[in-house]
């Protein structure tokens, strides 16, 4: 369901109903401007692992996923200042020291890996939404995309 993030919104606002049934979970409450997001650590996978596999199209076939944090992000900056907020919380919650500087966020769709979000772009230009599983992929260099570059997969 829906996050109710207003405290001065009535019930009648929020829509409630008689004999409705109302979750709450405890966890830091999403501010205005912030959706829930879930991130998630993309990894390449070994060559050891990947010989093992047929080749097919998949991406889960190329990446271990695991689940790391849901948390409140404000959407409405730029992917680089949210990868630097994401970095702090990973550090400080999951003990896992990551360099924002050396991460790519990316959507995920079912088992594949689709759009990059690029570093100058505001977040919620990407169709944030509540619980949205946002893949995180390490990079062995900082990357740089001119405003008419493409980013393509050769498999």
């Amino acid at each position: 369901g829906t996050e109710i993030k207003e405290d001065d919104l009535s019930l009648k606002a929020a829509s409630f109903y008689n004999n409705m049934c109302v979750y709450i979970k405890k966890g830091i409450p999403s501010l205005e401007n912030e959706k829930r997001l879930k991130f998630l650590l993309a990894e390449n996978m070994s060559e050891k692992e990947w010989e093992a596999l047929d080749p097919v199209t998949a991406d889960s076939l190329y990446y271990n996923i695991r689940e790391l944090i849901e948390i409140p992000v404000n959407t409405h900056q730029n992917t680089f200042k949210v990868k630097k907020f994401i970095c702090d919380k990973l550090r400080e919650d999951c003990k896992l020291d990551l360099d924002p500087n050396l991460i790519r966020l990316r959507e995920r769709a079912n088992d594949r890996l689709t759009r990059v979000y690029r570093d100058d772009a505001i977040l919620e230009q990407y169709s944030m939404f509540e619980g949205k599983p946002i893949a995180i992929q390490v990079l062995k260099e900082p990357e740089v995309f001119e405003p008419d570059s493409l980013l393509v997969m050769l498999r």
